[in-house]
């Protein structure tokens, strides 16, 4: 297994790690959980997901319990969970301070943990002045609950958002996110495709000469995108060489490109 920093913090994560959604709580028992964590650490894995809102909660009791019972230190895994939805009160879902403070709290108390390395806004809340969740995140991080925040699903502009905020505060900002995209759902390419493009070449995103590699030499952004996250994973070399090229996961982009 290979280790990376998680984004630009020093925080070492393996290239691989678990999550929690629909496996524990609802699948799975502690015991299954147990065989299944020791499995990941068997491998290398070092980083374990969860949120508040799996299982409504149960996923992180179960894996909690079971890092206690495999009797793990804490200082070897990385373990994240995160806040939105946590209950049907009007405070209980969304990034306010007082639901990312109680959130967290619930979450430490369900995972009986005293931090977690990495907590997440599981989603932007519109509703909530995007300084007050970047300030509650920092208060968090000051008491010692979580040592870094990250973002999940949400927009490049509202990540931009958020480390204006934090800069012009002189505070931490988020350091990853946590989108969903997989071979699957690929929504975020549409999103990311041009600048992962403009920062890997160079290339002004709205030159001629970016308009020339993209459309008319008709190279699929997603083979270059996957060529670059795996230039390194020795174990996944065929894949690197296969899937960029594969007609049914290339044809809709170079369709989409060509248009």
């Amino acid at each position: 297994m290979q280790y990376k920093n998680l984004g630009r913090s020093g925080l070492r994560v393996s290239q691989l790690s678990y999550g929690a959604w629909v496996t524990f709580g609802n699948q799975l028992d502690v015991k299954e959980a147990k065989a299944l964590l020791q499995a990941c650490r068997d491998a290398g894995v070092n980083f374990f997901d969860n949120a508040e809102v799996y299982a409504n909660g149960r996923a992180e009791e179960i894996m909690g319990q079971a890092i206690r019972d495999l009797g793990w230190r804490r200082s070897d895994v990385v373990v994240s969970t995160k806040l939105f939805w946590g209950g049907q009160g009007p405070n209980d879902k969304g990034l306010s301070r007082k639901h990312i403070v109680e959130g967290l709290k619930g979450s430490l108390k369900r995972l009986d943990m005293d931090y977690v390395d990495v907590v997440y806004c599981h989603r932007p809340d519109a509703t909530t002045p995007i300084e007050e969740t970047v300030r509650a995140m920092n208060w968090v991080i000051d008491q010692g609950w979580a040592f870094y925040w990250g973002t999940s699903e949400w927009s490049a502009q509202q990540i931009t958002e958020a480390w204006g905020v934090a800069n012009r505060l002189d505070l931490v900002g988020p350091i990853v996110e946590q989108p969903e995209y997989n071979l699957f759902s690929r929504h975020k390419v549409n999103q990311i495709t041009t600048i992962l493009l403009c920062y890997l070449l160079l290339i002004p995103t709205r030159s001629y000469c970016f308009l020339q590699f993209v459309y008319y030499r008709v190279i699929p952004p997603m083979q270059i995108i996957i060529s670059w996250a795996l230039r390194d994973m020795r174990g996944l070399m065929r894949a690197h060489g296969f899937i960029g090229t594969n007609p049914s996961f290339s044809n809709a982009f170079i369709s989409q490109n060509c248009r």
